[in-house]
């Protein structure tokens, strides 16, 4: 996005953008700061500019991407893909997609206020790709990587998949995939950057809060991995870089667990395998 010279500086759409890219300037006049904008149309859409100076300009590769991962309603053309990830990830009601003894995951990465740029969906992918999981084909971001070692291929479609692609943002990634159940554990400390037991940190909150509603020694794995996974805060990638949803899928029990890190925390496991 773009403001042009009609601008009247009255920031009414400062508040309209969810990255906070519509700053003012040294001589306050308004820019749109084009590494952070994700191209998500937000401001523009709002209408709320009484002079129409906000405008998108032509978008082209790789900057076309933010626009096309900042949608929800966005139609990725060759998985047929409608926003970020697949409906099958959340609700597995028609293709039955995760089998008994599977465990299907879904990391959101970004959001907004946040944001997340291709080079935080590598680190999070080549950690999981050296636990030999199975990424989801139909996922749009899927299409970039080589499924064996997580990390983006050389090009994509005559594009080159570049230092400028990877620092390109938008505002979430998801990232599929599916494993088997008795690796369940161990994606899951990949994930979150190591479960540590039921400690609690330092003044910035609880590092780990595990919430036990299931005692019973004969419990399943899945119902031990529920209890386990409920509640953990800590920065995956670096502070302040993206927020980070994980959602499990567990065909023993017909599970769908959740959980979000909202809490920007130092310490990540992801960045090692870069």
């Amino acid at each position: 996005m773009k403001i042009d010279d009609k601008c009247i500086r009255c920031g009414l759409c400062v508040p309209h953008c969810p990255l906070a890219a519509i700053k003012f300037d040294e001589d306050d006049d308004m820019f749109v700061d084009q590494d952070e904008c994700v191209e998500c149309r937000v401001c523009l859409n709002s209408g709320v500019c009484p002079v129409d100076a906000i405008y998108q300009p032509e978008l082209r590769w790789p900057r076309m991407l933010r626009a096309m991962w900042s949608s929800v309603v966005f139609v990725h053309p060759e998985t047929k893909t409608q926003g970020r990830g697949t409906e099958e990830m959340k609700t597995n009601d028609v293709t039955g997609r995760f089998g008994l003894g599977e465990v299907g995951f879904g990391i959101e990465l970004g959001r907004p206020s946040t944001g997340a740029r291709f080079e935080d969906a590598e680190k999070v992918t080549t950690a999981l790709a050296d636990l030999g999981v199975e990424f989801e084909p139909m996922n749009p971001l899927t299409r970039y990587i080589d499924a064996k070692t997580g990390r983006f291929l050389d090009s994509w479609q005559g594009h080159p998949l570049d230092e400028e692609f990877r620092r390109t943002k938008v505002m979430t990634f998801i990232v599929e995939f599916k494993t088997k159940q008795d690796k369940l554990l161990e994606v899951i400390e990949t994930a979150t950057g190591g479960l540590r037991g039921d400690r609690h940190g330092d003044e910035r909150g609880p590092d780990l809060e595990v919430h036990r509603g299931w005692e019973d020694p004969g419990q399943t794995a899945a119902g031990r991995a529920r209890d386990r996974v409920l509640h953990k805060r800590e920065d995956l990638l670096g502070p302040g870089k993206a927020g980070v949803r994980i959602q499990i899928r567990i065909e023993e029990e017909q599970i769908l667990c959740s959980t979000t890190y909202g809490e920007m925390l130092e310490g990540h496991s992801f960045a090692s395998h870069l």
